[in-house]
């Protein structure tokens, strides 16, 4: 499958660190359903492979998602199993976020209320968990594979612009003000944090909303300058939901404690 996929050798070396850190393979598979260019299914105890699934219209950059998702892996796998957990949502946190939001919802029919709720959380909660380790990990790339960097660089060019359009009046309107404010002031710190690598100054784009830009500013200065690896993505997280008030909103369940259905396609 590798070979199928064209992976260029800095990619095969990190592909292979992963199998000397977790003792497991990596399998890759085309994902046409999913919404986001890649993700990372870490291989539990009961898995054989990892799984990096991709949307198939990535396919062209496959070497970046590949390396990216690697990183993830490595993170996680390189951490005491102790430490090791995982975002979730659950009946009690979503109810807590739904009465702080209450106002918000109340124009949406109970029908879709539900739903609604399920994909404005699910994103915010990806955000606020990944993003933290997402800056490590591409600043990590453009350090360590200098061979990597034109690959990165288009990719991140392409992710930028993508995530700028969260900033859209279209978007706003659609969106409940409280995840709005909070999913760009992540947004903010974010292309912060990625500024060293795509060398480009995104702060313009968010004039004229100076409670984000404030919020995000904070959310930023929590990286810190060092990076102490998964403990810290952990900690930059919670300090994250700290100051964004949503510390109930999820919660933290152990690495291997996962629902059967993660088990499905294994």
């Amino acid at each position: 499958m590798n070979d199928d996929l064209n992976l260029l050798p800095p990619v095969l070396e990190i592909i292979q660190r992963v199998k000397e850190v977790s003792g497991k393979e990596i399998t890759f598979r085309p994902a046409p359903d999913q919404l986001v260019p890649a993700t990372s299914k870490i291989a539990r105890a009961r898995m054989p492979t990892h799984i990096i699934k991709y949307q198939p219209g990535m396919a062209h950059r496959i070497n970046h998602l590949a390396a990216h998702e690697c990183g993830h892996i490595l993170r996680t796998m390189e951490a005491d199993p102790s430490i090791r957990v995982v975002p979730v949502s659950n009946p009690e946190t979503r109810a807590i976020a739904v009465r702080e939001l209450e106002k918000e919802l109340s124009h949406l029919p109970d029908a879709m209320r539900g739903q609604m709720v399920e994909v404005w959380l699910g994103g915010l909660i990806t955000q606020l968990t990944s993003l933290p380790a997402c800056v490590r990990i591409e600043r990590w790339i453009r350090r360590e594979y200098p061979l990597l960097r034109n690959e990165q660089l288009l990719y991140l060019e392409e992710d930028v612009r993508k995530t700028l359009n969260g900033l859209t009046k279209r978007v706003e309107r659609m969106t409940p003000k409280t995840i709005f404010r909070i999913s760009n002031s992540i947004t903010y710190a974010y292309l912060r944090g990625i500024e060293s690598v795509t060398g480009k100054d995104c702060r313009k784009h968010f004039s004229g909303r100076p409670s984000i830009i404030n919020t995000g500013i904070q959310l930023y200065e929590a990286f810190g300058e060092e990076d102490t690896s998964y403990a810290g993505d952990i900690r930059v997280a919670n300090e994250w939901a700290r100051i964004l008030k949503v510390t109930e909103w999820f919660a933290w369940a152990g690495f291997e404690d996962m629902p059967e259905s993660y088990f499905k396609d294994v």
